[in-house]
């Protein structure tokens, strides 16, 4: 999985409700995804549902957006009310490119889940550093940093 940053088509309709900075690094600078991991791929004609701004991921699994009203970036689950998963659009920029480049997640060499688990702690530790809230109790970065443990994001995965 390779971090790429995609540069966002966002309708003239849709465009007076995000906030200017979240607008230029949707459109212009381009917001990091990972094309391949389902809640990190770009939709590529976002639309606006209720106040989220849906920007990545898969109705099926789970999406993310930005709160137009807030300025928060949430996960939508389909069976769970929307979680959080970032204080802004760049914080939330920052934290994906901080997962990325601990990718993949493995176990060591013998198997042992000590390595995983030191990763585990160092990515919590790095998304808390860019964005405190993020880490808290039933939040999107730390459902995925469960993920890490579980074994998911490793390189067989």
């Amino acid at each position: 999985m390779r971090l790429t940053r995609h540069r966002f088509t966002i309708p003239p309709e849709i465009q007076g409700r995000i906030a200017g900075g979240d607008l230029r690094l949707l459109v212009s600078s381009g917001l990091p995804v990972l094309e391949d991991a389902a809640p990190f791929s770009p939709i590529y004609n976002p639309k606006i549902v209720g106040q989220f701004l849906l920007l990545c991921g898969s109705p099926r699994v789970v999406q993310l957006g930005l709160n137009v009203e807030t300025g928060e970036v949430v996960a939508i689950w389909p069976w769970a009310p929307p979680c959080f998963a970032n204080s802004s659009l760049s914080l939330y920029a920052d934290s994906i490119t901080a997962f990325a480049e601990g990718l993949p997640y493995d176990v060591d060499e013998e198997g042992y889940p000590d390595n995983i688990l030191a990763q585990a702690d160092g990515l919590r530790r790095r998304i808390a550093q860019i964005d405190p809230p993020a880490l808290g109790d039933n939040t999107f970065w730390n459902e995925i940093s469960w993920d890490v443990v579980n074994g998911e994001w490793s390189s067989e995965d």
